[in-house]
């Protein structure tokens, strides 16, 4: 069996989006013709790459999606007109991460990143930086990140 390269990003930490690999077999996807199903793809990477919970601006929808692509998903229910300036994924939060969740994730790793420098630079060397949150906990350096 084939081994993942090391120099691979790791699923959670690279951006991107989640497809159920059968979804292509799926009734309301079979019925799509070949550019309703790439728009599809593109809206969903769309709403990935700019962490839009599944929101589409009509504008680029209509840029990127010909009139009869665009009610092709709509009639399968794979896509919903929200507003005159707004389309919506309506399945995409199901198998992708809000916008909440991406960045309690960056959040969560720029913690970790800040606690291990501190670790490293300033507990090793047995110094306090003034500005460092984790030398002195109880000043204002926590807001300085």
């Amino acid at each position: 069996m084939a081994e993942r390269s090391s120099d691979l990003p790791e699923f959670e930490a690279a951006p991107s989006v989640r497809i159920d690999q059968a979804m292509p077999e799926k009734g309301s996807i079979v019925v799509l013709s070949d550019a309703a199903f790439r728009l599809m793809i593109e809206s969903i990477c769309y709403c990935g790459r700019n962490e839009t919970n599944g929101f589409l601006p009509a504008t680029w929808l209509r840029k990127n999606g010909r009139p009869k692509a665009i009610a092709e998903l709509v009639a399968q229910g794979h896509l919903a007109e929200v507003d005159n300036a707004t389309y919506q994924l309506p399945d995409y939060l199901r198998w992708n991460r809000a916008a909440s969740e991406i960045n309690a994730y960056r959040q969560s790793k720029s913690e970790g990143g800040s606690k291990g420098a501190h670790m490293r630079w300033h507990e090793a060397a047995r110094k306090k930086v003034k500005d460092c949150a984790y030398c002195y906990p109880d000043t204002q350096a926590a807001s300085n990140g």
